[in-house]
C-alpha cells in the first residue's frame, strides 16, 4: 500500500481551519461571524447565545430638570420576552463596569419595563422615563451632569441583547414657577369627575380621587366587562392664567419665548392601588375653558407606579401635543400678543384600578 505523508504546513492549515481564532477576542467591532459586538465596550466577544428578542437605537428624546425620556427600538415576539433592564450611570466607565454610580432600573421603579406590550393593549413598550435626576448646574456653576444609559432585553432562555450606550443631559433647575394648584384651587376652578375633591392633610391641601366611590351614572369609573381599570382624566378647569410676558410691569413670573424651550408642566401624584396606572398622561388646557374655546395639549403613554409613594411627573411644554390636531404646543399658542390664549386647566389621566385612591398636589409650570 502506498502511503501519502501530509506535509507539516498542510496539517497546520487543516487544524487552524477547525480552531477558534482566539486572537479575535477583545478586538474592536465590527466582528466576524460567530462573534458579537459588546456595544458598551466596542469589542468582540464569542457568541454564546442567540437572543430571540433584540433592542437597538437607544436615544434620549426629551429632558426636564429632573427627568429624561429614553426611547429605543425592539424586535422579536412577545412569547420570547422575559424583561427589560434600563441601566443608568453618571459616567460611561461606571455604566460599562456596572459599578460606582451605575444602577439598574427594573419593574419596581418603572413597571413598564416588565412588559413587551403595554398591559391591556398591543402597543409595544419602547420607552421609559428616568425620574429624580440632578438638574444641570446643580453641582456648581456650569455643571451639566451626563447620564449614561443602556437598555438590556432578556428572552425566556436567558439570552441577552444590549442596546448602544448613549448619554443624556438634564435641563437647568427652573428659576420661576406659575402655580396651578398648591394647597388651594385657583378662582373659577371646576373639578371633574364629581368625586375629585380637595382634602386637608397634615402636609396641606391636596386633590384626591377615590375611584372606588366614582359611581356617577354618566362619568363614573366603570371598567369594561372582565377588566378592573377605567380610563378617567382627573380635570381641573375654569381658571384663567396668563403665562406669557406681555406685562413685565406686573412683577409676576411669566414664560417668554426664551424660557419656553426649557419650561415644563409638573405634578406630584401618589397612587394607592393594586396595580400601576398605565396610559398615564399630563394635560394642559389652553383657552378660556368655555364650551368652544379650549384646546387640550397632552403627553400620554407613560406609567405611574403604584405603591402609595409620591411620584414627581415632569413633561416639557414643547413635548405636549394637541388632543385632536396633534400639533406641538408652541410659545405663540400662549403669547397673547401673537393671538395666543391663557391657560385654563390641567389634568392627570390614567387607567386607574377601580380600587384606586389617586392623590394630586403641587401642579405648576416651571421655567
Amino acid at each position: 500500500m502506498k502511503r501519502t505523508r501530509l506535509g507539516g504546513t498542510l496539517v497546520a492549515t487543516l487544524l487552524l481551519g477547525c480552531a477558534v481564532d482566539a486572537s479575535l477576542e477583545g478586538k474592536r467591532c465590527p466582528c466576524a461571524d460567530g462573534w458579537d459586538c459588546d456595544l458598551a465596550r466596542n469589542v468582540c466577544e464569542r457568541k454564546t447565545c442567540d437572543p430571540k428578542v433584540r433592542v437597538a437605537s437607544l436615544e434620549p428624546s426629551w429632558a426636564t430638570a429632573h427627568s429624561i425620556h429614553w426611547q429605543w427600538q425592539a424586535s422579536g415576539a412577545e412569547e420570547d420576552f422575559l424583561r427589560y433592564e434600563l441601566w443608568l450611570a453618571e459616567s460611561r466607565a461606571d455604566l460599562v463596569a456596572r459599578s460606582g454610580t451605575a444602577r439598574r432600573i427594573d419593574e419596581a421603579q418603572n413597571p413598564e419595563v416588565g412588559h413587551w406590550n403595554m398591559p391591556g393593549t398591543g402597543d409595544r413598550v419602547t420607552s421609559a422615563i428616568t425620574r429624580g435626576l440632578t438638574a444641570a448646574g446643580a453641582g456648581g456653576a456650569g455643571a451639566s451632569p451626563e447620564y449614561w444609559a443602556q437598555v438590556v432585553v432578556v428572552d425566556v432562555a436567558g439570552c441577552v441583547s444590549e442596546s448602544n450606550v448613549i448619554a443624556g443631559r438634564t435641563d437647568p433647575e427652573p428659576v420661576d414657577t406659575i402655580e396651578l394648584f398648591k394647597d388651594t384651587l385657583l378662582p373659577g376652578s371646576v373639578l371633574l369627575p364629581a368625586v375629585l375633591a380637595e382634602h386637608e392633610t397634615r402636609a396641606g391641601r391636596e386633590l384626591q380621587y377615590p375611584a372606588f366611590d366614582d359611581n356617577d351614572e354618566e362619568d363614573g369609573c366603570k371598567p369594561e366587562a372582565g377588566k378592573a381599570t377605567c380610563g378617567q382624566p382627573l380635570k381641573v378647569s375654569g381658571f384663567v392664567v396668563d403665562v406669557d410676558d406681555d406685562d413685565p410691569a406686573s412683577g409676576l413670573a411669566r414664560i417668554s419665548n426664551g424660557t419656553f424651550p426649557d419650561a415644563y408642566l409638573s405634578a406630584r401624584v401618589r397612587i394607592a392601588a393594586p396595580i400601576p396606572a398605565v396610559f398615564a398622561g399630563l394635560w394642559l388646557t389652553v383657552g378660556t375653558c368655555t364650551e368652544s374655546d379650549y384646546q387640550h395639549y397632552k403627553l400620554t403613554g407613560f406609567v405611574i407606579p403604584d405603591g402609595d409613594t409620591w411620584v414627581d411627573l415632569e413633561v416639557p411644554l414643547a413635548a405636549l401635543r394637541g388632543e385632536h390636531s396633534k400639533a406641538q404646543l408652541e410659545f405663540d399658542d400662549l403669547d397673547r400678543q401673537a393671538g395666543g390664549s391663557p391657560v385654563c386647566g390641567f389634568a392627570v389621566e390614567g387607567q386607574w384600578h377601580k380600587e384606586s385612591l389617586v392623590r394630586i398636589d403641587d401642579v405648576a409650570l416651571r421655567f
